[in-house]
């Protein structure tokens, strides 16, 4: 086993001291979407910025624009614990990944939201997440929508059994 001393050093059981590190490592694998800060949640893709910030979706802004130009959608484990940050590029809807796109544990968007034996809505996208859920909002209902990380096509396996919920999936 290692643990870390006072300075960030890595301490082996016999005592040894490894490499030191400035941060714990998934904090530097996040540190784009963590250096964001909470001013970040906007109103995008038609939602509000209200609906963004419960979801943990950030944003950023080209400044010759005005205009959002890259959204990040974070993934939680079962533990509550960012995993993974998909980040969307809107000029050409690309996509990037700040860790997670092959973690096992990265499968349903708004996981962190879902509490057990809790009935909620999954669809095809992120994005899609975010547009019901705010429509479920605005007509003033208590439902709760997620996404799979991969869309349809990929949404085998997609929601684990074991965190004890029932899930309907909703494709166009």
């Amino acid at each position: 086993t290692c643990a870390f001393d006072d300075d960030m050093n890595i301490v082996g059981a016999d005592g040894s001291t490894a490499k030191k590190i400035s941060k714990p490592q998934s904090e530097k694998l996040f540190e784009e979407y963590l250096s964001l800060g909470d001013n970040c949640y906007r109103a995008v893709h038609n939602v509000t910025a209200t609906t963004a910030k419960m979801y943990g979706v950030k944003s950023t802004v080209n400044q010759e624009t005005g205009e959002v130009d890259k959204v990040y959608y974070p993934y939680y484990d079962a533990n509550k614990n960012l995993v993974g940050v998909k980040v969307r590029i809107i000029d050409g809807k690309k996509f990037y990944w700040l860790q997670g796109s092959k973690n096992k544990e990265c499968l349903v968007f708004g996981s962190q939201l879902i509490n057990r034996r809790q009935l909620f809505i999954v669809v095809e996208g992120e994005k899609d997440a975010l547009a019901l859920s705010q429509l479920v909002q605005d007509i003033k209902k208590d439902y709760l929508v997620v996404s799979i990380r991969d869309g349809a096509s990929n949404s085998e396996g997609s929601v684990d059994p074991s965190i004890g919920v029932s899930a309907s999936l909703l494709t166009e």
